[in-house]
């Protein structure tokens, strides 16, 4: 039910398993729609759920530093301004 629904929270897994079992007549749904939300909540922090439910992400590598471009170019515009805005030591 969880991972059909996206994880809902505990009171909306509930209610999901009462309807499936009173409404649409799956008898699989009748336990978990008679038992409390807390215990729900306590089913989920078990060593089975988290076993069965975790997935892994691999490591996604990062871009090399040497390659970005350096700050302060683009003219002027980056985040230190070049000499070509303001005035010049040579004007004063």
């Amino acid at each position: 039910m969880d991972e059909r629904h996206n994880t809902p929270n505990g009171l909306a897994v509930k209610k999901l398993c009462e309807r499936a079992c009173h409404v649409f007549g799956q008898q699989e749904y009748a336990r978990l729609a008679a038992i409390s939300v807390s215990h729900l909540y306590n089913l989920r922090r078990s060593t089975g759920y988290r076993r069965q439910r975790t997935t892994l992400d691999k490591t996604r590598s990062r871009p090399d530093p040497s390659t970005l471009p350096a700050v302060g170019s683009g003219g002027g515009l980056g985040l230190y301004p070049s000499c070509k805005i303001g005035i010049m030591a040579s004007e004063v």
